[in-house]
């Protein structure tokens, strides 16, 4: 018995709000490097990070997308990873080799085949999994330039014998 039975309750209801459970967030951090040589083989890496509360639980891939326009382009062939727990890091690489010389952008995805791939981790956030288009500069291969200096000397007499010589230098981006 209490002296007052009608005060035994809160006034008004409380509101509960029930978030869902916890879930892993892939995310691939920008691409490096930002220049390639045609030519020559260009290993490209990645920070995939789950920013997530939750372990992926289980491995996934993830692709590289080399474009001209840094909105569609080619799907290279997929990596498999393993699985991230809540707030790890690991880094993804995929080589690539450009045939000509000019402006390139590539993005890496966490969690995807390709661009058609919905991925087979449930993410808090499924928006975020790729990487901005990183702007790439692929110049022309490397190659030397050389280049000869003055001739001396300049000036002589008539049957006399003379060394004419000449500094050459290598202006170019290789050795001969």
């Amino acid at each position: 018995n209490e002296s007052n039975e009608g005060n035994n309750c809160s006034t008004p209801w409380s509101t509960i709000v029930v978030g869902s459970s916890a879930l892993p967030d892939l995310t691939a951090g920008d691409v490096t490097p930002t220049t390639a040589t045609v030519g020559s083989s260009t290993t490209f890496s990645s920070v995939i990070s789950n920013i997530g509360t939750a372990s992926t639980g289980i491995g996934f891939h993830n692709f590289v997308q080399v474009s001209t326009d840094g909105i569609t382009g080619i799907d290279l062939p997929s990596t498999s990873m393993g699985a991230l727990g809540a707030g790890a890091v690991s880094i993804m690489s995929k080589s690539y080799t450009f045939t000509s010389a000019g402006t390139y952008y590539v993005r890496v995805c966490a969690d995807k085949s390709n661009r058609n791939d919905l991925g087979v981790i449930t993410e808090s956030n499924e928006g975020n999994n790729c990487s901005k288009p990183t702007r790439i500069t692929v110049k022309s291969s490397s190659l030397p330039d050389l280049i000869a200096g003055a001739t001396t000397p300049s000036v002589v007499s008539i049957k006399g014998t003379f060394n004419f010589s000449a500094t050459i230098t290598n202006q170019g981006d290789t050795s001969t």
